[in-house]
């Protein structure tokens, strides 16, 4: 979402004309907020850009920009160069870093730690992260100091949340951002986009960036002893090392070269400052992002918010207003607590509006420490204002609201297909109503009868969601969800192939708060195939240990592009015999014809055991996995199919009656099948 920034006319240095920075920022500046972050994931990276020294040259002079610039500096900021060793969170260094430069404007002396970002937002080293993540999470988790939580992740050992400082001196106080904003550099808008940073460093303060650090970087920072004096210009030759997120805190000009002057996150000996000259356009810098600080001001506006509902199996809240909120720029957190333990559950209110009703306000829920967060019951605790543009009187409506945390699964989808022939990745194929998503998932919820929440996009969940448990012989048991669409869900999917950028499927509970993306798209059914399911053929064929028999299934759509591959499925069906009922996977292979067809015959196999008793039905449940293939193609079981099989007694034990009952049941399931 594009969004208008205004800054305070009261500010020093409004080098940018008003008019200008409007403009600039309706054109380029993305507002980050929960709802939009495929955005800026799908956003291609642009390795180099070139620009024209004269262009610079004009643009600081039309905006009256000084030759160069260091904030830091001018400002007299104090500096505070961190070192993430061998842990991979420039992303948390730079980011806090940032706000807390920007912070320094507004009076407020703070070095923020990149410790809090890493114990309790992202746990993890080795992946890293982005430019997006960390602007949000200090909007809707803020952090605390770094004297209250010194960095201790450089050995890549991650320590947990903290609720207190380590220091029982120092208190524990959260500083939150707001308004956070990315802005794309390429080489359309190297101009603009640079006009803007400039800008943003004379009156707001420092952004974050990234770019690919390659080896003849790393050279220069550890063995050049001109270093500061020297900027950066990748030798075309180097191997590259992987991405990076810093701080840019000024700009200038040195060796006919324009360069952004950034504070690293290597130590203070590093290019023996810690800080780096690199030339605009170099390696992909350029891209940017940043949050402005909250700070809390006296409200001037009073707006009465309302409960609206609140699901215990869900854990959704809706709050209403008395007032329009077309125009409403604040946060509310509403925060539970549980009962007994000083464990929060919070409620971010108001990143969002819901479209159409301009009396309510989207909320969403964000667990404090999600590694960690106790089952239980959370009651209503309180609630704080993030932004000055309005204040809240909630009336008693919120008090005694409480909900039930059970735990949470971890779903696991079950159809893949293997894209290029070496990646595997998780899609789903739809068609029409009755398609289904199936998971298979851990069960650490203590409530199994809760069902999942599929939500299209992130904003409409599915409407019949189930869940069951299938208990496989002596193995262990899996536990299985599924969605069916309904008639009017199937028209939310794009088709296939995307005519944009791919469609996500969100999986979770407020319980189950372990999410997974899947791509999603509908199958024109004419032109790819869908395998309706409709019947068993009994072939009763004993094969080394393995009985062998068919499923009868209708093929509508193309499949001439595909006639090479064996596509594989394992099915999951429930048998009843003379004493029990048992469950089994049912492995089939399906080699494709080379044409389209009506009652196609499935081979599938499933063990033999000699101690089991005759099977009296088959039920062919609507749960299936597509092994690993190469081409969409969507499988529909329309409800729980029943088949009948026998296996008839051994050469001992034959009888005349034995036939007669088997062929008995051939006749009537033929017969069946031609109705």
């Amino acid at each position: 979402m594009f969004l208008i920034f205004y800054l305070s006319l009261s500010q020093v240095n409004l080098l940018l004309p008003i008019e200008k920075r409007e403009e600039l920022f309706h054109k380029y500046a993305k507002e980050i907020s929960g709802e939009n972050l495929n955005d800026f994931y799908l956003e291609p990276f642009q390795e180099s850009m070139s620009y024209d020294k004269a262009k610079i040259d004009d643009l600081i002079q039309k905006y009256s920009f000084p030759s160069e610039y260091n904030f830091i500096e001018k400002k007299g900021a104090k500096v505070h160069i961190k070192d993430q060793e061998s842990c991979g969170c420039c992303w948390a260094m730079s980011s806090t870093t940032a706000l807390a430069y920007r912070y320094f404007l507004k009076g407020i002396e703070v070095d923020l730690s990149p410790q809090h970002e890493l114990s309790c937002y992202v746990r993890n080293c080795e992946h890293g992260n982005n430019l997006i993540d960390p602007q949000l999470s200090l909007i809707k988790n803020g952090t605390i100091t770094e004297e209250c939580l010194p960095f201790s992740s450089g050995k890549e050992i991650i320590e947990e949340c903290p609720t207190k400082c380590k220091n029982s001196q120092i208190e524990y106080k959260k500083y939150y951002a707001k308004n956070a904003y990315s802005i794309g550099m390429t080489q359309n808008n190297i101009y603009d986009v640079t006009a803007i940073i400039m800008d943003q460093l004379i009156t707001n303060g420092p952004v974050v960036t990234s770019f690919n650090v390659y080896k003849d970087l790393q050279n220069m920072c550890d063995f050049d002893s001109d270093c500061p004096n020297k900027v950066y210009t990748y030798d075309g030759v180097s191997e590259l090392v992987g991405g990076h997120a810093v701080t840019i805190v000024g700009y200038g000009y040195l060796d006919n070269k324009y360069y952004w002057l950034i504070q690293n996150s290597w130590g203070e000996k590093s290019c023996k400052t810690g800080f780096n000259k690199i030339e605009f356009g170099q390696v992909g810098i350029g891209s940017i992002s940043f949050s402005e600080p909250y700070i809390e001001e006296q409200a001037t506006e009073d707006m009465n918010v309302q409960f609206g509902s609140l699901n215990k199996y869900d854990c959704s809240l809706e709050v209403t207003s008395n007032s329009n909120l077309d125009n409403w720029k604040s946060q509310l957190n509403v925060i539970f607590k549980h009962k007994g333990k000083s464990v929060e559950f919070d409620y971010i209110c108001g990143v969002n509006k819901i479209l159409n009703e301009p009396k309510k306000i989207y909320c969403s829920y964000e667990f404090n420490n999600k590694e960690t967060l106790e089952k239980g019951e959370y009651v209503y605790d309180s609630f704080k204002v993030i932004g000055k543009e309005n204040a809240f009187s909630l009336d008693n409506s919120f008090a005694g609201k409480k909900f039930v945390y059970y735990g949470y699964d971890s779903f696991l989808p079950l159809s893949k297909i293997l894209e290029n022939k070496e990646l595997d990745n998780y899609y789903y194929f739809v068609s029409e109503k009755g398609s289904r998503f199936s998971f298979i998932y851990d069960s650490a919820g203590i409530d199994q009868n809760i069902s999942p929440i599929l939500t299209i996009n992130s904003n409409k969940p599915l409407s019949n969601c189930q869940r069951t448990s299938i208990a496989l012989d002596d193995r262990k048991t899996r536990f299985i969800a599924y969605c069916e669409l309904q008639s009017d869900e199937i028209n939310d999917f794009d088709e296939y192939p995307p005519q944009t950028e791919y469609q996500m499927i969100n999986i979770g509970l407020c319980q189950y708060p372990n999410f997974m993306n899947i791509a999603t798209f509908k199958l024109d059914k004419s032109k790819y195939p869908v395998l309706r399911v409709k019947n068993f053929i009994i072939s009763n064929i004993l094969i080394e240990n393995y009985y062998s028999f068919s499923l009868l299934v209708d093929i509508e759509g193309s499949i001439s592009d595909c006639t090479q591959d064996i596509i594989g499925f394992l099915f999951y069906i429930r048998v009843e015999t003379n004493n029990v009922n048992t469950n089994e996977q049912l492995n089939c292979l399906f080699k494709n014809p080379k044409s389209i067809g009506k009652n196609y015959f499935i081979t599938c196999i499933f063990g033999y055991n000699e101690s089991r008793d005759p099977f009296t039905n088959i039920y062919l449940l609507p749960y299936y996995s597509l092994l690993k293939f190469y081409y969409p193609i969507e499988v529909i079981i329309p409800n729980e199919i029943k088949g009948i099989y026998f296996i008839p007694p051994d050469d001992e034990k034959k009888s005349s009656a034995n036939y007669i009952s088997f062929a008995f049941i051939l006749i009537i399931l033929f017969i069946d099948l031609l109705i």
